[in-house]
């Protein structure tokens, strides 16, 4: 499936792989926007049904709500305590949580099938119809991410703040997508939602590097890796687009 338009989405077999337990968070955010638009949606979670109550309630209430307004959607299909591989192979597209890493073994699975791996920024960008800032960096990239969303809000009330700070961007992307005024963006960006933006082409308007430090190698292993995952966020951007860059 080569992704170029939401309509595209219609129909589509999409597997979410890991719902979270963040109410906006990644998770349900992209969960609810792929039913909203027509998808055929499994969602598989490692963590038990018992843990992600919460979440399923929240997902099945939401479907539910959208009905009552005359909608059509999809019912959604579960597996918890669990992956299986058949979810990752019969699909058209897998949006992972940024909290699963691109080692995952049914991710690996879904790329040699050439199934699109996407995550809820991802998607955000590929659609979202204005300048968006990205904020990354080991240290400081929550506070400033909060300081320039309430600068953008002082000028905007509208102003959308997303990303790591557990507030899915897709929340927002379809009253977006009617706005007829420019709205501000800013997005905090951890190594691991860059990463899930590494086959994306669509460039941020404003990269914002706070700093680097050696730091999640658990993840990462080493700190090269992990530079050139938060590398990412100058990816694709031209003379047209900004950088900043902490000094030392």
């Amino acid at each position: 499936m080569k992704l170029t338009s939401i309509e595209q989405i219609k129909n589509a077999q999409v597997t979410v792989m890991g719902l979270g337990r963040h109410k906006k968070g990644s998770g349900l955010g992209a969960a609810k926007w792929l039913l909203r638009h027509g998808a055929q949606l499994l969602v598989t979670d490692l963590q038990s049904e018992e843990e992600l109550a919460g979440s399923k309630v929240e997902l099945l209430h939401w479907v539910e709500q959208y009905r009552a307004d005359g909608r059509e959607v999809h019912d959604p299909q579960f597996v918890f305590g669990k992956h299986r591989e058949e979810d990752f192979v019969g699909v058209d597209m897998i949006v992972k949580n940024p909290g699963v890493p691109f080692s995952s073994s049914f991710i690996k699975i879904a790329e040699e099938k050439n199934i699109l791996i996407e995550s809820d920024v991802s998607l955000f960008l590929r659609f979202c119809p204005f300048p968006v800032i990205g904020i990354t960096g080991t240290r400081g990239k929550s506070t400033s991410t909060a300081w320039m969303g309430e600068m953008l809000r002082s000028m905007h009330p509208k102003s959308v703040i997303a990303g790591n700070i557990l507030h899915s961007p897709l929340e927002d992307l379809d009253w977006l997508l009617e706005s007829e005024e420019q709205v501000p963006i800013v997005l905090e960006l951890s190594s691991w939602l860059l990463e899930s933006m590494q086959y994306l082409t669509t460039p941020l308007h404003i990269a914002v590097l706070t700093n680097l430090y050696t730091d999640h190698l658990d993840r990462h292993k080493t700190f090269e890796a992990y530079q050139e995952a938060k590398e990412i966020i100058f990816a694709h951007q031209n003379k047209d687009h900004f950088v900043i860059i902490n000094h030392d």
